[in-house]
């Protein structure tokens, strides 16, 4: 086939010459053309150039992160037809049907169905200027610090759910139903990783009020164990995880070099990550505190990027085997059990956290991994699609991706750093601050009130409620047995309740 392309030969010659049939060389130089040259079957019912724009058209909302499905497509091509004025005798009503789609994808290359993910429009609003402006200050706080000093964290949730998996079953069967026992609770646990590949021990977090030894048992090596009556983390537990592994680790890096020095923290922005005292630690052991940009750990955590996932497809395969021989919910004194059967089960754990930090961009130091994930600008966009996709489409796929209204927002908690600079302790709120000292006393995670309830003035009631019929018998006339009410002056004037009748002495 490569003599008859380039060197001219004819295909009866290659033939001869290697002692084929004619017909299947030409069969096969039929195969090697696309399917536009291609001279036999049926003609599409779309031209090469319309397909091209369509296909152009899916890749681009794809990109700005609002992908069609199969029945989208049908329905797009529908609606080309009906504006162009066309009657597809193929077509019932100008509707393609799915075995239209499918061969439609077979033709072309570049899209492929993958089943997706929905991520919060605040996610998708993160921006080009807000990437780059993190990796700027990023840049500056990652000067002179080892890989095996930055430290990830992140908080994850493992619940008593092992999910869908396929199973076999007679052809035709409608439903596929597997008995397991599965709830709703899950279980917190912090985790974290150095861009060196390490694995630091988990933290886990119980829903209680107390803690039993039996809880800690059978666990993974080095784990700390705790509770909240949330089950999640608030200041005293992250504080905990930071003096109990965190800066455990660091002391070790420091001890390992002889000296102190440069360390990197880096995790979310939450209220419950925001400790004086974890600052104050942070600054005597040359630690920058850093926090990712807001709505970004889908594309700027390590964690969530390459390691969370293959942690929970571990632990769904566990909680899977248990399920299958005991009943109920997982216990809490099984729970440590389990996790280390996960965790004992990631192979690649290491890999998977420098994957993460690379991929995140953080070490080695490269904002293009990140940027790359997000959509295109105009121009780019421009580009890449076709002509005939006007700008009215791609502002369709903008207000989808961000939204056109802005809804105000009660004012949270947060510290005001630029994502990639080291938080100080001048930067904590001073409600923040006025925390007790007191180890016993846990900080409360709920959101105080704007106004104290027991100054707000009570209005009075233009028609106040009759009093309460029954008072108390005798001739004394308490305070409960007077009503206020109102004249037509507006002003106020006690009325005695009528005494109530005497009641009838029983007969002997």
């Amino acid at each position: 086939m490569t003599e008859v392309k380039k060197k001219g030969i004819s295909i009866r010659e290659a033939a001869n010459k290697y002692s084929l049939c004619h017909s299947t060389i030409s069969r096969n130089m039929k195969k090697d053309k696309p399917y536009q040259e291609r001279s036999y079957g049926r003609p599409t019912a779309l031209t090469a150039g319309e397909e091209k724009r369509l296909v152009d058209g899916l890749l681009l909302a794809a990109e700005w992160g609002m992908p069609f499905d199969r029945t989208e497509v049908r329905t797009v091509v529908k609606r080309f037809l009906d504006k162009q004025g066309r009657k597809e005798t193929r077509f019932k009503d100008n509707l393609p049907g799915i075995d239209w789609c499918i061969s439609f994808l077979n033709r072309h290359k570049e899209p492929k169905t993958r089943c997706c993910e929905n991520i919060k429009r605040s996610r998708a609003a993160v921006s080009k200027e807000q990437i780059g402006n993190y990796f700027d200050n990023l840049e500056v706080t990652l000067k002179d610090v080892s890989p095996d000093a930055i430290i990830n964290y992140d908080e994850t949730n493992l619940t008593d759910d092992p999910g869908r998996s396929q199973v076999i079953v007679r052809r035709g069967a409608k439903h596929a139903e597997r008995i397991m026992d599965s709830t709703k609770t899950s279980t917190s646990a912090m985790f974290a990783g150095t861009a060196s590949g390490k694995v630091l021990p988990p933290f886990v977090v119980y829903k209680s009020k107390f803690i039993y030894d039996t809880w800690t048992e059978y666990g993974p090596g080095g784990t700390v164990y705790d509770c909240s009556n949330s089950g999640w983390f608030d200041n005293y537990l992250f504080e905990q995880w930071f003096f109990k592994i965190a800066l455990k680790h660091f002391k070790d890096v420091d001890s390992k070099v002889g000296e102190t020095v440069p360390k990197l923290l880096i995790g979310d922005n939450l209220a419950s990550h925001l400790s004086i005292s974890v600052i104050e630690a942070c600054r005597d052991h040359n630690i920058r505190f850093v926090f990712l940009p807001p709505n970004s750990t889908h594309i700027c955590q390590p964690l969530d990027v390459a390691y969370f996932r293959p942690l929970k497809i571990k632990w769904k395969e566990v909680l899977a085997e248990y399920k299958t021989k005991h009943k109920g919910t997982v216990p809490k004194f099984v729970f440590p059990g389990l996790l280390k059967k996960a965790l004992d089960r990631m192979d690649k754990a290491s890999d998977n956290l420098r994957a993460g930090f690379r991929a995140s961009g953080i070490y080695p130091l490269n904002r293009f991994q990140v940027l790359k994930k997000l959509p295109s600008t105009e121009s780019e966009a421009g580009k890449n699609a076709d002509e005939s996709w006007s700008a009215a489409f791609v502002d369709v796929l903008k207000e989808a991706r961000f939204g056109n209204e802005s809804v105000t927002q009660k004012r949270k908690k947060r510290i005001q750093v630029e994502p990639g600079q080291t938080v100080k302790v001048e930067d904590i709120p001073s409600s923040t601050n006025k925390q007790s000292s007191n180890e016993d006393k846990r900080p409360s995670t709920g959101n105080a009130s704007k106004e104290d309830p027991l100054l707000i003035p009570k209005k009075e009631n233009e028609h106040p409620r009759a009093g309460n019929k029954r008072k108390k018998a005798g001739n004394g006339k308490s305070n409960k047995d007077r009503v206020k009410t109102d004249n037509a002056a507006g002003n106020k004037k006690l009325v005695t309740a009528a005494p109530k009748r005497p009641t009838k002495k029983p007969r002997i």
